[in-house]
């Protein structure tokens, strides 16, 4: 029986892709645990994008215009206003990559920084098109009220 039970569990590992059973990127946390888990967090209109290499690995780099910047909360963040920024995410052929509408769409994207400072992103992280966002939404982000309550939920 054991043996039985073991095969059928190899042959789940082993097809798992084929049958769709398994997605590589699931995602547990709300879009609040999102926000509050990123490092970065803006509201940017992707400009264009490229495959581009790092470390042998395709990745997809999105230019963006930075239309405003939440995380990290900090004065440096007014420097980065409507200036152009990269955020890298993983290939298109990846379950983890993101799809942004180049040109068309405003979005809510957050994430992480690499060790050399790039801003990264993938499925699990914060991305909600802008015009989803409740505008009580957008107004705790424009006054901290969102971050506020990052830090009070971590008590």
């Amino acid at each position: 029986m054991k043996i039985i039970i073991f095969s059928f569990m190899l042959f789940l590992i082993i097809n798992e892709e084929k049958l769709g059973i398994v997605n590589a990127c699931g995602c547990a946390e709300t879009p609040f645990e999102m926000y509050c888990d990123s490092e970065w967090v803006a509201h940017v209109l992707p400009i264009k994008n490229e495959e581009i290499k790092i470390n042998n690995w395709t990745q997809l780099r999105y230019e963006v215009n930075i239309l405003n910047s939440y995380k990290p909360s900090n004065e440096a963040n007014c420097e980065h206003k409507n200036k152009n920024d990269y955020i890298i995410t993983p290939s298109r052929d990846n379950d983890c990559s993101l799809n942004l509408e180049i040109n068309e769409s405003e979005y809510l994207l957050g994430g992480r920084y690499d060790n050399d400072g790039n801003k990264l992103i993938n499925d699990c992280n914060i991305h909600i098109e802008w015009n989803e966002l409740k505008e009580e939404t957008k107004e705790s982000l424009n006054n901290g009220t969102l971050e506020n309550n990052c830090k009070n939920d971590d008590n």
